[in-house]
């Protein structure tokens, strides 16, 4: 029986099918497998399946309506599925975690994520929608959420959107609303460092509904920049928070600024703070 030991191994090392190599676009599909390549033909179940076989900088879609679960991301990657019904249920956890830290510092330059037309429903149990992490890894870094829902995080303070960078970046949310919340609707940490580590934030035609604030801007000792484009922010209708007479954005470093002032009923609500 020996002999045949050696003949064994080898066909064995001859049948061996070799992983498959990760491609620029891959999909989803309600009805995918996460054993598959995720091609359009043989499409992956969920956004972790995926994104595991998707080459850096490169795009998962969707095939068909679904829920493609939490993920999290440590690559420049796009996340779009316009034009098809795509959720992330994520009770008691955070529906996308976008961690610099983990991005390759040699490899992935642009440090970019972008979110478009994700519906997050955290069950009324969830901690984040989309939580963003960095210390100096995050520096030049660009998130990108449109077109989004995100609603249902009551676990603690619960947030839609946490943005936690200390190494700055920036962030860019439109078309999104942001609602049901047991803390802030949206909350920028800001960075702690100086030129490059700003934490630059745009908000264009974003709505924040029921949640403790609207907007949320701390920042520690240096300069963090916000512009809310005309017309653009909705504040939200809840007649148990008064009018505030104050500037939108006012941080205690007075670093902060906004070119658009806020409405003349800011029942949207604003916080600025020193420390978390």
């Amino acid at each position: 029986m020996r002999k045949f030991l050696l003949p064994l191994a080898m066909l064995g090392s001859l049948l061996a099918v070799p992983a498959h190599a990760q491609a620029t676009r891959t999909w989803v599909s309600g009805v995918g497998d996460d054993v598959n390549p995720c091609s359009r033909t043989a499409p992956c179940k969920t956004f972790a399946g995926a994104i595991s076989k998707t080459a850096r900088n490169g795009e998962i879609n969707c095939l068909d309506p679904g829920g493609f679960g939490a993920v999290t991301i440590t690559k420049s990657i796009t996340i779009d599925c316009h034009e098809v019904f795509a959720s992330i249920l994520h009770s008691g956890t955070t529906g996308v975690i976008i961690n610099f830290n983990s991005f390759d510092p040699a490899l992935d330059l642009r440090k970019t994520v972008r979110l478009r037309n994700i519906n997050f429903n955290a069950a009324d149990t969830g901690i984040n929608g989309i939580r963003i992490i960095g210390a100096a890894a995050s520096t030049g870094s660009e998130v990108f959420i449109e077109d989004c829902l995100i609603e249902g995080n009551f676990a603690g303070n619960g947030r839609g959107i946490s943005d936690e960078r200390t190494g700055g970046g920036e962030l860019s949310i439109s078309n999104t609303t942001v609602r049901n919340n047991s803390g802030l609707g949206i909350v920028i940490l800001g960075g702690t460092g100086t030129g490059a580590q700003r934490s630059k934030v745009t908000v264009d035609n974003v709505l924040v509904q029921n949640s403790d604030f609207g907007i949320a801007i701390s920042n520690a000792s240096v300069s963090s920049t916000a512009r809310f484009l005309p017309a653009t922010l909705r504040p939200e209708s809840r007649p148990s928070r008064p009018p505030r007479s104050s500037s939108p954005i006012r941080s205690a470093a007075t670093t902060a600024s906004a070119s658009k002032r806020a409405p003349a009923r800011p029942s949207f609500g604003w916080r600025t703070a020193t420390s978390r």
